[in-house]
């Protein structure tokens, strides 16, 4: 996990963009890898608070070798919707048909590349902050699957 964390400073924007939806997924998986991610959710603030409680949960779990999907943005995507269906972890948080949506990325630079990629606009930056009643809620979440 240490090898992830060195990364740098993981980032989120609110985002608009005039690529459909299915060239914005292809790029981010183009971008992503075991090191390093870009997920797209749906356009809500509130989520900001549970995004770094869930990347280090997905860290430890990727580096215990027991994650529950294939990548750290579903991994991520799964911690914060509280379910283990994939299905409903993207109805409920993913960026579904929308031209505005969140961009979480593991680092700035693999942000950059995303947004330059996909001629994406910033529409604002999200404040990333770890907040202990949402690192309890997701905790005891992952404890009740």
């Amino acid at each position: 996990m240490e090898e992830f964390l060195k990364l740098g400073r993981p980032a989120a924007f609110l985002v608009s963009s005039a690529s459909g939806l299915d060239t914005l997924l292809a790029e981010s998986k183009r971008l992503s890898s075991r090191k390093r991610f870009i997920l797209l959710l749906r356009d809500d603030a509130r989520l900001t608070v549970r995004l770094l409680p869930a990347l280090l949960d997905a860290g430890m779990r990727s580096a215990e070798n027991c994650m529950k999907s294939g990548s750290m943005q579903m991994e991520i995507l799964l911690m914060l919707s509280g379910t283990t269906n994939i299905g409903k972890a993207i109805r409920d948080n993913g960026a579904i048909g929308s031209t505005r949506f969140m961009v979480f990325a593991s680092d700035s630079r693999t942000m950059a590349e995303f947004l330059r990629r996909t001629a994406s606009r910033i529409e604002m930056r999200h404040h990333l902050s770890f907040d202990t009643k949402a690192a309890a809620e997701l905790a005891a979440a992952s404890i009740s699957e």
